[in-house]
């Protein structure tokens, strides 16, 4: 099957109801609301506790102007990536496709002649780096929510454990949480997320406001070699593509994700919003003290307590989430291994496996802010600007055109800037990490 104008087999809205398979009517299908609470949750977390730290990195003026552009490339790739889908979903007859099953198909029925047979290698390199972002944002909360106990515990208590000792009781906290499954059940813990990180985010702003520093004694740009690290930070605290589909697969009415009015581009117009706040006024208040997490730098009184206890049970309730993406990736993997009687309890036993790994990861690298960096390098750069780019450009190429269609060099840009922001930001991060280390 060729795909020489895969625009043309997008169904118009009066198909959808007679032709398209899109239209999804299972038990626990989501609401738009649902939807736009999981994307909230998913790309608002540590990251966004992050931002002032990525500000840190790029001075006041230019930490603005690079968190509007890294928003709007972002929004860009990800509705590219579940325009993608739709259009194979539509071709295939299916009703949805994961992250990985789109980059397989688009490689197998794309218009590129050098992709063709190729499809297998594209799944397992989407699946490869799947694995390692999100299994790096559970690893991140993991830490998060250990250091927090900590503080929590030694202000009120005079003793000074090793913080894996707290990674511990962490572990036994998030484990019931980790292993909830479907979307629809994990929509009541996103909502109670976003209320409590909100809450606390409130708190904190009220707090940092009170006698701000003029905006003069803060660098407007910082240091070019700091850049990198802005960068890997601040798409780390905006992007959540990871959880895109799966969320846009369980929308009872996924025509509705997209758009200038869809649940997308709503959801990045509060994520841009939220990171821009938080980065600017958090980084003016504290400058270079700021730490990986904002919720770090807060006073040791009450009201900061009840911050961190927020923002605790905010990351909390996320990591089920976020944890949807890793076990996709690996039950797809492994499930053809076990009995059909047996595969409920594997799946859980593969996940909770997976929880309890996080701790172990957690444990061997404690220090939050260069793990941020290097996951956000790593991890948000190929998952989400360069994976999208090479999946439309394979599925779009236009052979009379050639590589001079404006769609082409698009996405040849696209994938040159993700494999710069990913070098420069692993090279930042891992020298962060071992200055910290030594």
């Amino acid at each position: 099957m060729s795909c020489n104008s895969c625009a043309d087999l997008v169904p118009r809205k009066e198909e959808q109801q007679e032709k398209n398979p899109n239209t999804r009517e299972f038990k626990h299908a989501t609401t738009d609301f649902e939807t736009f609470l999981h994307i909230i949750k998913a790309s608002l977390g540590s990251g966004l506790l992050a931002t002032p730290d990525a500000f840190k990195n790029a001075g006041i003026a230019l930490g603005l102007i690079g968190t509007a552009m890294a928003v709007a490339a972002i929004t860009h790739t990800t509705a590219m990536l579940v325009r993608n889908s739709q259009t194979l979903c539509y071709m295939l007859k299916k009703p949805f496709l994961t992250y990985f099953e789109t980059a397989e198909y688009a490689f197998e029925y794309g218009n590129l002649p050098a992709a063709k047979g190729h499809g297998g290698l594209a799944r397992r390199f989407v699946k490869l780096f799947s694995l390692i972002t999100y299994y790096g944002v559970n690893t991140i909360y993991m830490v998060l929510i250990a250091s927090t106990i900590k503080q929590l515990v030694e202000t009120r208590i005079d003793t000074q454990w090793n913080i894996r000792w707290y990674i511990l009781l962490a572990l036994i906290i998030i484990l019931p949480v980790g292993v909830i499954k479907l979307m629809k059940f994990l929509a009541p813990f996103s909502a109670f997320a976003n209320v409590c990180l909100f809450g606390g985010l409130g708190i904190i702003l009220c707090r940092i406001l009170r006698d701000l520093p003029p905006v003069s004694s803060r660098p407007l740009v910082a240091p070019i070699e700091k850049i990198p690290l802005f960068i890997s930070t601040i798409l780390f605290g905006c992007e959540g593509i990871g959880i895109v589909l799966p969320a846009e697969n369980e929308m009872k009415n996924p025509d509705h994700f997209l758009g200038w009015t869809g649940v997308l581009s709503w959801s990045m117009f509060c994520i841009g919003i939220s990171n821009a706040i938080v980065g600017f006024f958090g980084y003016l208040k504290f400058g270079d003290e700021v730490q990986g997490s904002i919720s770090l730098n807060m006073q040791d009184d009450w009201i900061s307590e009840l911050v961190k206890i927020l923002i605790a049970l905010a990351i909390l309730f996320s990591y089920g989430l976020q944890m949807t993406v890793t076990s996709e990736v690996v039950w797809d993997s492994v499930k053809d291994r076990f009995h059909k009687n047996n595969s409920k309890k594997a799946y859980y036993c593969v996940r909770s496996s997976l929880v309890v790994g996080t701790a172990v990861v957690a444990a061997v690298i404690p220090n939050l802010a260069p793990i941020i960096s290097l996951f956000g390098a790593v991890g948000f750069s190929m998952m989400g600007l360069f994976c999208p780019a090479v999946i439309d450009l394979v599925l779009y190429y236009d052979p009379e055109r050639g590589w001079t269609d404006w769609r082409c060099l698009k996405n040849i840009l696209l994938m040159l800037a993700a494999l710069a922001a990913t070098l420069l930001g692993t090279y930042s991060s891992m020298v962060d990490i071992i200055t910290n280390y030594e």
